[in-house]
């Protein structure tokens, strides 16, 4: 219950930043420019930076302390399967692996309660 918590936080803080980031930018360019820029105009431009703040959203975070600020809030530290704390290469794929535990309606997520160790597909990988 706890991980859903904190990704929920997580969800509604890279929606937030998102969206403020997105309002700086389209100011300070409209400034720059001399002409209004709306960047949810170009909604393929929009959905890759809203993907890649997202992947630095929780990699960095992940590899610097363990934890994201949903996670921070919670008690909840991903660490490896031994028990060390996550380097760089290992944040990065349980970042990039976490979308395959949704697949199939989610069954992911299904093996926190079927393992012992609490553990879903991309903690795994």
């Amino acid at each position: 219950m706890s991980r859903a918590v904190a990704f929920t936080i997580d969800l509604f803080v890279i929606a937030l930043l998102f969206s403020l980031g997105g309002h700086v930018v389209e100011y300070v360019l409209s400034v720059l420019l001399r002409e209004p820029v709306r960047l949810s105009e170009t909604s393929w431009a929009s959905r890759i930076a809203l993907v890649v703040w997202a992947f630095v959203y929780c990699a960095y975070p992940l590899a610097a302390s363990g934890h994201t600020l949903g996670m921070a809030i919670v008690g909840v530290r991903a660490v490896r399967a031994d028990g060390r704390d996550l380097n760089g290469r290992h944040a990065i794929v349980r970042v990039l692996a976490f979308p395959l535990s949704f697949l199939l309606f989610g069954i992911g997520f299904l093996l926190i309660l079927l393992r012992r160790d609490r553990r879903a597909l991309h903690d795994v990988i």
